[in-house]
């Protein structure tokens, strides 16, 4: 879910030892699921390395372009898994873009929290996802000459305008507090607020202290 907004090419070999094909398959259903933007190719012959020592990069830098990182985008969905903290290494993944400090309702061992988030004030419809196609091609040069691959793909269609509002729309699991930076979310410091959630949610205002 914390994926959203950065799309994926995924390479994975038939014959990695490390990544099988039903860790691989998984991933890729749940972000066919999610209908989450990906690339997913997997490569009909091949070990953890032969891509590697392959050395063929140029569908990954096609693929990269000129993209740029979204750094605001309209809607943010996040996870919050504390098995992922590091305190030692002042590490604490508990923010995404315009949302921060974000703390679970229960932060029993294993229980993780969701966010998802959307500010109307950016004025752009939800982006619809495509549906998954899938196809077959070929990785042409590179040591071991071409290789056969399956590709899933899923895109989503060209984001329409719509009309801005004051507005901040939450969906919240396990999660009893959140901060937003109403800047960078483009609302003001008295936005609407719908929200739904399991629990009592404390949704403090950045950017507002003195106003």
């Amino acid at each position: 879910e914390s994926l959203r907004n950065i799309p994926l090419m995924c390479w994975v070999a038939s014959g990695d030892e490390g990544t099988t094909y039903d860790m691989s398959d998984a991933a890729r259903t749940k972000l066919d699921t999610l209908g989450l933007r990906h690339v997913f190719d997997y490569f009909l012959a091949g070990d953890h390395l032969t891509l590697a020592t392959n050395d063929e990069w140029a569908p990954a830098a096609d693929f990269l372009g000129e993209h740029r990182v979204e750094r605001d985008p309209a809607r943010v969905t996040y996870v919050v898994d504390p098995r992922r903290d590091s305190a030692r290494a002042g590490l604490i993944a508990n923010h995404a873009y315009w949302i921060s400090d974000l703390r679970l309702h229960d932060a029993s061992p294993g229980n993780t929290g969701m966010i998802d988030a959307r500010s109307a004030a950016f004025g752009i419809a939800e982006a619809e996802p495509l549906g998954t196609v899938t196809s077959f091609g070929a990785l042409q040069g590179g040591a071991h000459g071409p290789m056969a691959y399956q590709r899933s793909q899923q895109d989503w269609a060209t984001v329409t305008a719509e009309p801005k509002a004051d507005r901040l729309v939450i969906n919240a699991t396990n999660i009893a507090a959140m901060t937003v930076d109403v800047r960078r979310a483009r609302l003001s410091c008295k936005p609407a607020l719908e929200i739904t959630s399991d629990g009592p949610l404390e949704v403090h205002l950045a950017g507002c202290e003195n106003r």
